[in-house]
């Protein structure tokens, strides 16, 4: 469910004497590298981009916990092994002191090399812009679909890990990880909002009701719900809807386009209305306007799209 988080507080020259006495060391970085050796998946120390002693903690979820399955109802542990941490750094043992900036939720997907591969081929096919979101998929094994506040990304986990020569965990093996990650920007649109009026607490974004959203919400228009066929399957499924013959031409026209010149040029080709309700058929059949070849599907009409668990 999540990955990462980071916090930050705004230390007093008192909190940076407590600090040192308490550890006996010569600096608040050594004092917190000597805290975090006792809190596995808690990293801290002195940010340097500002000129008050901002402290910046990063929490690594997977660690803290010790196991890669997470849920909603890990919450309890969690802020109680947060609390245990402010209460020794801070003197507090309310977590909620520290800031909430950056929070990644995570979904891993176990699948063969050759499978990772044709999902970063449609990263390439899908469009390059969706509202205030661009992508970015100028590698090979990771994609970005971003805006200012918000990332979701996917990318090839057990490639990441070679690339950075950092040993391969079990749970990482053969993975395909789609993250979302919120940004201080959006913590702050969700407190105003009047619609949502969300503090920057995290047991406000540890629901699992709010982790369907994101990954629904922010994938949705890139790399849809719906799996990805190949032109025989997709055209068969069209012919045989109970649809008109006109729609059912248009439609084929519509991915026959998206399969020759990716979903870009074709969106440009088809009018704003005429693509959504292009796309909005094509769910309906459960066929993503993302085209595979044949011959890379071997035996199979379709490549399952694992975000069809968020539709």
């Amino acid at each position: 469910m999540v990955h990462t988080a980071k916090f930050y507080y705004i230390l007093n020259q008192q909190d940076k004497q407590r600090l040192m006495k308490m550890t006996n060391q010569s600096s608040v970085n050594l004092a917190l590298t000597d805290i975090d050796s006792h809190f596995p998946g808690i990293s801290s120390r002195l940010s340097p981009k500002f000129e008050d002693p901002y402290l910046d903690v990063s929490v690594n979820f997977i660690d803290l916990l010790g196991k890669a399955d997470i849920h909603e109802t890990d919450l309890t542990t969690i802020i109680d092994m947060l609390s245990h941490y402010t209460s020794i750094v801070l003197n507090t043992a309310d977590y909620r002191i520290l800031t909430l900036t950056k929070l990644e939720y995570r979904f891993d997907v176990c699948m063969t090399k050759e499978d990772r591969e044709l999902i970063f081929n449609l990263c390439r096919k899908t469009i390059d812009k969706a509202g205030f979101y661009k992508k970015h998929s100028n590698y090979s094994t990771t994609a970005y679909f971003q805006s200012k506040s918000i990332a979701a990304t996917v990318y090839d986990k057990e490639q990441e890990r070679l690339d950075t020569k950092k040993p391969l965990q079990a749970y990482e093996k053969d993975i395909l990880r789609y993250e979302v990650r919120l940004n201080s920007r959006h913590f702050s649109y969700m407190k105003t909002s009047t619609k949502w009026n969300l503090e920057r607490d995290l047991a406000n974004y540890f629901k699992e009701d709010l982790y369907r959203r994101y990954f629904k919400l922010y994938f949705k228009n890139f790399l849809f719900t719906s799996h990805y066929h190949s032109y025989e399957s997709a055209t068969k499924l069209i012919k045989d809807s109970s649809e008109t013959d006109l729609k059912k031409t248009k439609t084929i026209d519509f991915i026959s386009s998206a399969n020759r010149h990716g979903l870009t040029i074709t969106k440009k080709n088809f009018k704003k209305g005429k693509y959504s309700r292009h796309v909005s058929f094509l769910e309906q059949l459960n066929v993503s306007p993302l085209i595979i070849a044949k011959a890379q599907l071997g035996t199979r009409d379709f490549l399952f799209n694992p975000l069809s668990i968020f539709k």
